[in-house]
């Protein structure tokens, strides 16, 4: 009986003791250890992609400067995290805050097509070197030129061309919102809505 007691005692005070050690190190630690640490804690809510929708150059730097200002999540979103209801709640609750994400966020082309063809393209297949050119080959000079530099940059195959109208069409199921799309169309016809938004432009 005395020696369970006293191995009882030992565990106790070895738990306690690790205890303190484990406090007084995250009390003492360099802030540069602790930002780092905290750091790799918000890095495993973000997707991952390294797409640098948000402005950064990946996601850990991302979660570096969220570990640093949390305002950055509104001042510089990363959409899909956002679109992400459970991630946002899990993140919110391991940083101490209320991150109570919004509506969904997709993407929309503002152009249903049918501009007539001026000339015959036989640069490079791309939208921006078109669009070097009189603003495409189309009649009309603000309509999606169609080369899919959009679809090249979308993580979720969410983009396609319609092979008639030779125009982005986006799957809103398949859209996460990173907002890739509207930094690569040189016509700033990609624009990113809640999904719940009325569209008042429609692809038929």
């Amino acid at each position: 009986m005395d020696n369970t007691i006293l191995i009882i005692v030992f565990l106790t005070l070895v738990g306690m003791g690790c205890g303190i050690a484990i406090f007084l190190a995250n009390r003492f630690l360099p802030e540069e250890d602790r930002l780092l640490k905290k750091t790799e804690e918000i890095s495993k809510f973000l997707p991952g992609m390294n797409c640098g929708a948000c402005g950064h150059p990946g996601c850990f730097a991302y979660a570096g400067k969220i570990a640093n200002d949390i305002d950055i999540l509104k001042t510089s979103p990363c959409m899909v995290l956002m679109n992400d209801d459970k991630k946002v709640n899990a993140l919110g609750n391991a940083l101490g805050v209320d991150l109570s994400a919004g509506d969904k966020k997709v993407a929309v082309v503002h152009c249903s097509g049918n501009s007539e063809i001026l000339y015959e393209y036989k640069g490079i297949n791309t939208c921006k070197a078109a669009a070097q050119l009189s603003a495409g080959f189309k009649k009309c000079p603000y309509g999606c030129i169609g080369f899919g530099d959009c679809v090249n940059v979308c993580p979720e195959n969410a983009i396609s061309i319609d092979p008639e109208k030779k125009i982005s069409i986006i799957d809103p199921g398949k859209c996460i919102g990173c907002g890739l799309c509207t930094k690569e169309c040189p016509q700033n016809l990609i624009e990113i809505i809640p999904a719940k938004m009325p569209q008042y432009l429609e692809y038929p």
